[in-house]
């Protein structure tokens, strides 16, 4: 008979470690941040340039120009050191990126 009654034991304690792991995995998974790639916007007349949006930007960022010429000490001789996106705003963007490296 005690084979009878620890059967419905052993499926609530199973279920109630189920539970147990089931919880955490969510508390877990719930903690967990997720970053956004923020986006930053220039213009040609921005202090620092390309050059600066680059250096305060993160991995995954996207620095959007605003329509205009980039040249000039603050947009070139630039190091891409970081995963980004540069895109223009429109397709009246023109960057002179002389002796910048990409790696």
């Amino acid at each position: 008979m005690n084979t009878i009654n620890n059967k419905p034991d052993s499926c609530n304690k199973l279920l109630a470690t189920l539970f147990i792991l089931l919880f955490f995995t969510i508390l877990l998974i719930s903690s967990i941040n997720f970053v956004d790639a923020a986006d930053i916007e220039i213009g040609n007349e921005t202090d620092g340039g390309i050059k600066q949006a680059v250096a305060n930007a993160s991995d995954d960022d996207v620095i959007i120009l605003d329509e205009g010429v980039y040249s000039g000490e603050n947009n070139s001789n630039i190091t891409f050191d970081k995963n980004l996106k540069i895109a223009g705003k429109n397709k009246n963007v023109t960057i002179n990126l002389e002796g910048s490296f990409f790696y």
